[in-house]
């Protein structure tokens, strides 16, 4: 436990850094090391389409698909620590709950999570991270960054990652090695289901590199929206705003120059 209070701390601090971003770098016009990051970019391609891709393939041709969402199933509900302890940071105490029932019914019922009983009865899955928890906490973006098969981040969420990984149970008690191998695993079958998407969107983009950083950006910015609104939804105001019907957004005073 002490080991995790300080990697938690760890985070909090390094979180509050960001706060010294410049106050006119936005989201998705800031990207000051995009010399760098487009070299991450090209080793990161390059490792999909020699590796990931035709395992991919491989595994889309001997099984089937019902079986890739089952697995899918089973590592998003490993995830429950994350949604549930986010939802509780961003002042939802309702949705960490309903997290907390989700879990215990696809543990149970769903047979250690391969199938999703929950939804059936409108128990989703929260999707939470620490990210936008940092977002909900007026905490800035930072720069984007491109990161060795980790992908694309801001900093913010590069930092939150740190977290949420810390929040993970089998971090503790399970060793490395088959950590390692669960998360390989886990991006194979993720990119098995996704093959048809992301090669539409190499063939139809002239420039990839920025089709996935808009593409990052845009996706973040909806979770984080979310994440905002449903924690003034719990009246919990971490914004400070006069006019109640107002959401506040950390990018929008970025992207304003503010």
């Amino acid at each position: 436990m002490g080991r995790r209070m300080r990697m938690l701390g760890l985070v909090l601090a390094l979180g509050t850094v960001l706060g010294a971003s410049p106050a006119g770098a936005g989201t998705e016009e800031w990207d000051p090391w995009e010399g760098f990051n487009r070299k991450m970019f090209t080793f990161n391609e390059g490792l999909d389409r020699y590796v990931l891709e035709p395992t991919a393939k491989g595994i889309d041709w001997a099984v089937p698909r019902p079986v890739l969402e089952s697995v899918d199933n089973f590592f998003s509900n490993l995830r429950f620590p994350v949604d549930f302890a986010n939802n509780l940071l961003q002042g939802k105490p309702v949705r960490a709950l309903e997290d907390f029932v989700r879990f215990g019914v696809n543990t149970t019922f769903g047979i250690c999570g391969f199938f999703d009983p929950s939804s059936a009865v409108d128990l989703l899955r929260s999707n939470e991270d620490m990210g936008q928890t940092f977002a909900v906490w007026r905490i800035p973006p930072g720069p984007y960054l491109v990161v060795p098969v980790l992908g694309p981040m801001t900093v913010r969420d590069g930092i939150g990652l740190a977290g949420d990984t810390a929040l993970t149970i089998p971090t503790y008690y399970v060793e490395a090695f088959y950590l390692v191998g669960a998360q390989a695993v886990n991006l194979a079958n993720q990119r098995t289901l996704y093959l048809e998407e992301i090669a539409g969107a190499r063939e139809a983009s002239l420039d990839y590199y920025l089709f996935v950083r808009n593409a990052y950006f845009q996706r973040r910015d909806a979770l984080i929206r979310d994440a905002i609104r449903n924690a003034r939804a719990g009246r919990f105001d971490y914004f400070e705003k006069a006019d109640e019907e107002e959401l506040y957004f950390p990018e929008d005073d970025a992207r304003e120059g503010n």
